[in-house]
């Protein structure tokens, strides 16, 4: 079973195993494993991160190539505030599973965070090519792009983000911010309109 927490603009992927019936040792070890990164959500939940990194640390020392736990890890670390060591525990995901986009996402955001912008974007964009109708992603990479200050790539990121959700909010108002940024104050001004109609339907 998998449980996905999403956090408005971010998109975080927490990963909980179904435990396994089997007695054979190996698989019993992996079990632990599962067992350690599940207590680990469930402390997560409660907001107790200290306890839920812990977990997962038992579950990666049970099961070193353990994708889901480096993951899970590294979320708590992010909301945190360790974006450095989320970071760190993201790049052991994906050299584990380089399929997870959600994993690509929460790196970009956290490199954002730390004002690596180019790397932001690369993580993004390493999202979007395993999941290209991502509306969330675009918005994502469009803030690297402004935090850059190159503002037109971010009002291209916008209008991607816009064609897959024309309802999207988050996105005009991104737009209407980079408009501003550019000094096309009648263009960010409709964007700021486009965010109150929307939200007023």
């Amino acid at each position: 079973m998998k449980k996905t927490l999403i956090i408005t603009n971010i998109i975080f992927m927490i990963f909980v195993s179904a435990t396994l019936c089997d007695v054979k040792a190996g698989e019993l070890q992996s079990e632990d494993a599962e067992a350690y990164n599940n207590k680990g959500v469930a402390y997560y939940d409660t907001g107790d991160f200290d306890k839920a990194i812990e977990c997962f640390e038992k579950a990666i020392k049970l099961k070193p190539d353990y994708a889901d736990a480096y993951n899970n890890m590294g979320v708590a670390y992010h909301i945190k505030g360790n974006y450095r060591k989320a970071i760190e525990c993201f790049e052991k995901t994906v050299k584990l599973k380089s399929d997870y986009p959600e994993t690509y996402k929460s790196m970009g955001i956290a490199y954002t965070k730390i004002g690596n912008y180019d790397k932001a974007i690369e993580c993004f964009e390493k999202a979007l090519k395993i999941t290209p109708n991502d509306s969330y992603t675009y918005n994502n990479m469009a803030i690297a792009y402004i935090e850059k200050g190159e503002y037109n790539k971010a009002i291209e990121c916008c209008e991607k983000a816009i064609k897959i959700n024309p309802d999207d909010t988050v996105a005009y108002y991104n737009m209407g911010v980079a408009f501003y940024c550019i000094g096309s104050y009648e263009k960010a001004n409709d964007c700021f309109q486009k965010v109150s109609l929307i939200n007023n339907k």
